[in-house]
């Protein structure tokens, strides 16, 4: 790979001011050495396609976090803080237990934050947390940033943006800070390529080019609403872990939350604010006339605001996009009220009890063909208790049938031969050995809640890792130490 030089230009695209400061110079110094050492192993380029735009990228990112360790500005720790709450380490893949410090640097950091920017490179693949490339680059940069640590400058501009002198009492300065954490930030650059798959013409069907508010506003609505992080939290949940709970706007911080795209019929405004009924929940509400780019004139009972609503310090203000229309344009099917919400709760609570009587009390059972499946559902289930259950005549089994509470029951043949479970008679521990794995990272393999089920049953202990360099032993390990924050990075899984 050829050789370059980062400049502090570049070093800026992961900070939200735009004058470069001595502070700024010694990062962009260190963050050309990391890259120096990256270069060194040119393997890490071979076997995991790592440009040099990544290289760069992950050069950046690395010099940021230990900007952000020194400084104290306290993103890292609370992405670490969160680790511990939910699985009790610090972090993933952390084999060395109590030799971790919370406050300092250590080359686990390093060696995840590797791993993570060459898993979201390679998302196809499984990358190997423990690869002796990725081990060996952690070590070098670490040694390197171990001898820096006493004399690195903290950066104060950093340092204000999270200072309780700095407040966001508006939404603008809100929006703008979620801007920078969502997209720039050094754990979270990569929901720019997110971004830009979901600004892709043929899905929204208009031109970005034409239409820059429609770009503009997805933009917005995504930092609000897209879980891709780390841990599968938005980015309001995330920033409100950093700020301390003595700033002034933290209960503003905490309170964020937004509401799904729905119709708003206008009830009345003034210089303030235009009063709305929600047309699904009924709702009325207020949303702030700041949070309009532009608004028309407004006629009272015939008005529709078509468009999400973020709820931040006390107030509803638009979120992103959003268009006007006539009471009665819309379909009533277009309305996700509450009483729709809480009735399919409700259904999928009555269906999964209903399973565990049929059942008695099991959440999973065994089918050999498609003609057991049907024998099954039409012996046991009222026709109505058998709608939304479908399968293809051609559908290939063995299947099983499973169930949660947020689920109701569905049928599934994908990773049958996986499940260890004495009433299975498909479990083949050397299909499982290789698939077992789609479990915990395969998008649409199964629903998170049926894993977890599994899980905690003992029900798929052949699960490994597989990934180049590790053994099979290793491989399953991995799984069972860290399968929560497999489901959550991979799945984007809500536990």
């Amino acid at each position: 790979m050829k050789k370059t030089k980062i400049y502090p230009i570049e070093w800026l695209k992961y900070h939200p001011y735009k004058v470069i400061g001595s502070v700024d110079t010694y990062y962009t110094k260190v963050a050309n050495v990391i890259y120096d050492t990256l270069l060194i192993h040119p393997q890490l380029d071979t076997n995991y396609n790592l440009s040099s735009d990544n290289l760069i990228r992950l050069s950046c990112c690395l010099a940021a976090w230990f900007e952000d360790v020194i400084s104290q500005t306290g993103i890292w720790r609370s992405f670490t803080a969160e680790c511990n709450k939910r699985d009790g380490k610090f972090l993933p893949f952390n084999v060395n237990g109590n030799n971790y410090f919370d406050d300092e640097i250590n080359v686990e950091d390093v060696r995840f934050i590797i791993w993570y920017h060459l898993q979201q490179i390679n998302a196809e693949n499984l990358v190997n947390p423990e690869d002796d490339l990725i081990v060996a680059a952690a070590a070098e940069i670490y040694n390197y940033l171990d001898g820096e640590y006493e004399h690195a400058p903290e950066n104060e501009k950093m340092q204000q943006l999270f200072s309780n002198e700095t407040k966001y009492d508006t939404f603008e300065e809100y929006k703008t800070l979620l801007d920078w954490f969502h997209y720039s930030c050094y754990l979270n650059t990569f929901n720019q390529e997110v971004l830009a798959e979901k600004l892709d013409d043929d899905i929204f069907g208009f031109d970005i080019d034409d239409e820059p508010d429609e770009s503009e506003g997805l933009r917005v609505e995504q930092s609000f609403l897209n879980k891709n992080n780390l841990l599968a939290i938005d980015s309001p949940v995330w920033l409100s872990l950093i700020f301390k709970e003595d700033h002034p706007n933290y209960e503003a911080f905490v309170k964020v939350k937004n509401r799904g795209y729905s119709y708003y019929l206008v009830i009345d405004e003034d210089n303030e604010f235009v009063y709305v009924i929600d047309q699904g929940s009924k709702e009325k509400l207020r949303i702030a006339k700041s949070s309009f780019t532009y608004l028309p004139q407004l006629a009272p009972g015939f008005t529709v605001i078509d468009t999400f609503l973020a709820f931040y310090n006390n107030e509803w203000n638009l979120l992103g996009s959003y268009d006007f229309s006539i009471l009665g344009d819309y379909s009533e099917d277009d309305l996700l009220t509450e009483d729709i919400i809480q009735r399919e709760t409700a259904e999928c609570i009555r269906k999964y009890e209903l399973f565990l009587k049929i059942t008695n009390g099991k959440r999973i059972v065994y089918f050999e063909t498609r003609a057991d499946v049907m024998k099954f559902l039409e012996e046991n289930l009222e026709e109505e208790d058998r709608w939304g259950i479908y399968l293809s005549e051609d559908a290939i089994g063995p299947f099983y049938m499973a169930a949660d509470p947020e689920i109701g029951f569905a049928v599934f043949n994908k990773g049958i031969a996986c499940i260890k479970d004495v009433d299975n008679p498909f479990y083949d521990q050397e299909v499982a050995d290789r698939e077992a794995i789609n479990f915990f990272v395969k998008p649409g393999f199964i629903p998170a809640r049926i894993t977890c089920y599994l899980q905690d049953q003992g029900m798929l202990p052949d699960a490994c890792y597989n990934s180049e360099g590790l053994t099979e032993e290793r491989g399953r390990i991995i799984v069972q130490e860290n399968w929560k924050f497999l489901l959550t990075y991979f799945l984007k899984a809500n536990l």
